[in-house]
């Protein structure tokens, strides 16, 4: 069932569903960006690298399983601080690894804080459907996606950056502090206590849910829509792994994968979202699709 907020109701600032969504954009812009860098560096064969991040991918796909796990007990922002704290503090520890002689440890501790961070995703979304009002929810999806793909980029730029001129303990330490820090701001969003429910009825209201969601035509032509081929976020996750193969240097990588694209994707995601207030969404996802593909 949607729910219905007053658009009149005081809600929070748009924006700062952006500043929320910053762990969540550094820490897969660091496993599609950064995390090749430095397999690449260490001789890792490109299939390898291809794997850990798609490995990366798959945990954001099936996070949906465990996802009501955020409704049990503690509010949504509570999750979304504990989620930041545990990503940065095992993004931190990679510090402690002996990369060169330990690679698939170093892998498997990145993509585990993928899972804690990733969990910040659905905190967000969340607070944003039961505090804010529709009519300013393009907006806020626009901050959101500019704070995640946006913002995310160019703390990959800075990580990058780190891995060029330090070493890796250095980058490992600093990416965790830019996933902790932001984990403050969520207490600038007012959330009332959390109805206490069972886990077993959570997980049953999901699955129940998600079967209704396929049924409809609303639900389904959505699926189709989330699974097609219109973004290239797969693809741009592998560019920096092929750098050496283009000649690109390493500033380069950072510019375009990072500073730059950062700051293009960041300003047309809060572009695009004035716009989805004022459109058809599907209509919005379908010309951007067409318009990256031309």
């Amino acid at each position: 069932m949607e729910n219905k907020i007053d658009s009149k109701a005081k809600h929070p600032p748009v924006w700062i569903f952006g500043l929320l969504y910053l762990p969540y954009g550094v820490s897969g812009a660091f496993a599609g960006a950064t995390l090749g860098s430095i397999l690449q560096k260490y001789g890792v064969d490109k299939n390898k690298i291809a794997s850990a991040v798609a490995a990366s991918l798959l945990i954001a796909t099936f996070q949906f399983l465990w996802t009501p796990t955020v409704d049990i007990g503690f509010r949504r922002r509570t999750w979304y601080m504990i989620m930041c704290v545990l990503g940065g503090l095992t993004m931190a520890s990679t510090a402690l690894i002996d990369v060169a002689n330990n690679i698939n440890l170093f892998i498997y501790v990145v993509l585990t804080s993928q899972v804690f961070i990733n969990l910040t995703g659905p905190c967000i979304g969340g607070l944003m459907a039961t505090t804010l009002p529709d009519d300013v929810r393009g907006k806020a999806a626009g901050f959101s996606n500019a704070g995640n793909i946006g913002a995310g980029a160019i703390g990959a730029g800075i990580s990058l950056t780190l891995f060029q001129n330090y070493s890796l303990p250095v980058v490992s330490i600093v990416t965790g502090l830019m996933l902790m820090i932001p984990g403050l701001i969520a207490l600038a969003v007012p959330e009332l206590k959390p109805i206490k429910r069972k886990v077993s009825e959570l997980f049953r209201t999901m699955f129940r849910d998600v079967w209704n969601t396929a049924r409809s035509r609303v639900g389904w032509s959505g699926m189709l829509f989330c699974i097609s081929p219109v973004g290239t976020a797969a693809a741009m996750q592998l560019f920096t792994s092929f750098s050496n193969d283009y000649k690109a240097s390493e500033n380069v990588v950072a510019i375009v994968n990072g500073y730059a694209g950062g700051v293009i994707t960041g300003v047309s995601c809060i572009i695009s979202g004035y716009f989805c207030d004022r459109m058809n969404r599907r209509v919005a996802y379908l010309i951007a699709g067409v318009a990256t593909a031309i």
